[in-house]
């Protein structure tokens, strides 16, 4: 039997209680939180066997402490149970930004003792009484241990975590940070600074606000998330944000300088490439973004409970686009994604799971994003930049191989054409030579065997001559694919999608 300690209470650490209480009955949970009536309803519900003060020694009888307050309170934690814990007690939190507090636990010299979390799982809601047993079911769960904790403990925490539902997956900190970075604090960056820009230039009379909708919500809904956490997530996280954000700058001048000069190759391309690239991480429409019609529901992680919710939706005729369990739910609500063809059926659907007393969360568009994958990322990440460096080189080469190869075609052009002027020659003789002859045939002083011959060398010259034209309208055409140039026309060859657009 474990004993199981927790500071804070809050929607992650009382789901994470909730969770341990569901799948592991035996185990003993203590906790602390500022708010009493947290406590109390916690101790009502069964979810803690006792109660704790701030500083309380029952803390060092822990296997297990999970910091759950925000990230100064738990550093503050951090010089107290530095020591005050039992020499077996591993700490860890559930922290979205883990650089800041992994250095304090190397200033304490605690990288022993240390473990740090981050339940890819949220809410828009919080406190204890939004948190839930199925919150981290079926989510991802980083974990970025200290650089002394041993293997063992790292592997009993690993499986801990597992046994709740959730998916561990096991990366250092720097590389959390960063990525998250990228993915989840860049895009709500985005979202409110895009509210921002149309709140700013939208009229009196507000009628940007008015018709702002499809495209416009989906993709700033994040921008409803809590100002004081994101507030905390960008000072904590800020030189990585500061140099994404760098990046990004970098693109959207890029960009503008595409739209100033009409690049319509460059926007295209962009385009695409982020509509295949997005495509590839999740199941949407193609094209230009659409409403999509998403219920996401609370279930159970148990045997038949997808195949359940699609027999009551299938009984109805209700047809289903696409279902799937939502790892990433960092800021979403709800285990099970279910993406409807229509907002009729959505909404069927919607009050069909409601009168059966499933949970329901509906919402406009999904942006769950699958982004780790149990430690093999910096492998692969590290793949990936040798693969860059591969390309490079291959670049290199190939950029150096069309030079060479338009030098050669070139050459061989100059040489084809003056074999079409000795073919063409050749044929010039033949023919008098064939002239000359049938003269003499037609007086009798050669013979029609004679004349056969004649009539073969010149065939065989015309055919040599043709075969000459063919070589070098072939190689002029190899020229053309390999330069992109019409030298016969004097012309760059026009693009396919210029084309396209033409018509």
């Amino acid at each position: 039997m474990k004993t199981i300690g927790f500071i804070g209470l809050g929607l992650i650490g009382g789901s994470i209680a909730k969770a341990i209480r569901k799948y592991h009955e035996d185990y003993r949970l203590l906790a602390y939180d500022q708010d009493r009536e947290t406590l109390a309803a916690a101790v009502s519900s069964n979810m803690i066997d006792a109660v704790c003060e701030e500083h309380d020694e029952r803390f060092r009888s822990c296997d297990y402490i999970f910091l759950c307050a925000p990230v100064e309170f738990n550093v503050k934690y951090l010089e107290y149970f530095k020591d005050n814990i039992g020499p077996d007690t591993i700490l860890t939190d559930v922290g979205s930004v883990k650089g800041i507090i992994h250095k304090e636990v190397e200033r304490l010299g605690m990288e022993s003792r240390f473990i740090g979390g981050h339940p890819m799982a949220g809410s828009e809601k919080t406190g204890f009484e939004a948190s839930s047993d199925r919150l981290i079911e079926n989510a991802y769960y980083i974990i970025t241990p200290g650089g002394e904790v041993a293997l063992e403990r790292l592997t009993d925490f690993t499986e801990m975590i597992s046994s709740l539902g959730a998916i561990p997956m096991v990366l250092t900190s720097e590389e959390h940070d960063f990525i998250t970075a990228g993915v989840s604090h860049l895009p709500h960056i985005i979202a409110s600074a895009l509210v921002n820009l149309v709140n700013m230039l939208d009229s009196d009379q507000e009628y940007m606000k008015t018709i702002a909708a499809g495209g416009f919500r989906d993709i700033t809904r994040i921008a409803s998330s809590s100002p004081i956490m994101w507030e905390q997530i960008c000072v904590e996280n800020n030189q990585n944000i500061s140099n994404v954000l760098d990046d990004y700058i970098r693109l959207l001048v890029q960009i503008k300088c595409f739209v100033d000069n009409k690049d319509s190759r460059s926007l295209y391309q962009m385009f695409a490439s982020s509509r295949d690239y997005r495509d590839s991480i999740d199941v949407v429409d193609n094209g230009l973004l659409k409403k999509a019609y998403v219920l996401y529901l609370d279930i159970a992680d148990e045997a038949g409970g997808i195949a359940t919710i699609a027999t009551i939706l299938a009984m109805e005729k209700i047809s289903i686009k696409n279902i799937g369990i939502i790892h990433n739910r960092e800021f979403e609500e709800g285990v099970l994604k279910i993406e409807f063809y229509d907002g009729i059926s959505m909404e069927k659907g919607a009050a069909l799971l409601k009168k059966r007393n499933y949970i329901v969360y509906e919402r406009a568009i999904s942006f769950s994003v699958p982004i780790f994958d149990w430690g093999e990322k910096k492998a692969r990440v590290k793949a990936q930049e040798v693969a860059q460096k591969i390309n490079r080189l291959e670049f290199h080469e190939d950029k150096v191989n069309i030079e060479l190869n338009i030098r050669q075609t070139w050459r061989s052009l100059e040489n084809l054409l003056s074999q079409i002027k000795i073919a063409e020659q050749n044929v010039a003789n033949a023919q008098r030579t064939y002239d000359l002859n049938l003269t003499r045939y037609r007086e009798g002083d050669i013979t029609g065997m004679d004349m056969n011959q004649f009539q073969t060398q010149l065939s065989n010259k015309k055919i040599a001559y043709t075969q000459a034209l063919i070589n070098y309208k072939i190689e002029l055409l190899n020229l053309k694919i390999l330069s992109l140039y019409d030298f016969e026309h004097d012309m760059p060859i026009v693009p396919m999608e210029d084309l396209v657009t033409k018509k």
